[in-house]
């Protein structure tokens, strides 16, 4: 996998997944909290989530748009059209994917939770313990 860490919107994918795990970790761990700020929170982190494939999709349109400006430009050489935009297109897209489809498998969790009716009071007070 190529990663150009110098590419902006890596930087962003990074940042939006992390604020979106952020918010479901809290959820799950702070238990004091009444249900409906909990699942306020469930929904604001699938906002996050939802926009990490965008993303994802956002970068890839951007890196093959570098790859077919460098082959306007006569820049045939196929290592750097590889290292280029095509590593950026497909680097994005799985990093989108890789930060989104776990948190959603997370927060469909919590969700279903919330519904069942369970906090996790005992299951958080074991993790926190053991962290």
């Amino acid at each position: 996998m190529i990663f150009q860490t110098d590419q902006w919107i890596f930087w962003a994918i990074i940042v939006v997944g992390l604020i979106a795990y952020s918010i479901l970790f809290d959820t799950l761990l702070n238990t004091s909290d009444e249900l409906e700020l909990r699942q306020a929170r469930c929904q604001l982190a699938d906002s996050c989530l939802a926009a990490l494939p965008l993303l994802g999709l956002l970068g890839t349109i951007m890196g093959l748009l570098q790859t077919f400006a460098d082959m306007a430009a006569d820049h045939v050489d196929f290592n750097t059209l590889i290292a280029g935009g095509v590593g950026t297109a497909l680097g994005t897209t799985q990093l989108g994917l890789l930060f989104a489809v776990p948190g959603y498998l997370l927060s469909h969790f919590l969700k279903s939770r919330f519904q069942q009716g369970l906090l996790f009071n005992d299951f958080a007070k074991e993790l926190r313990d053991e962290v």
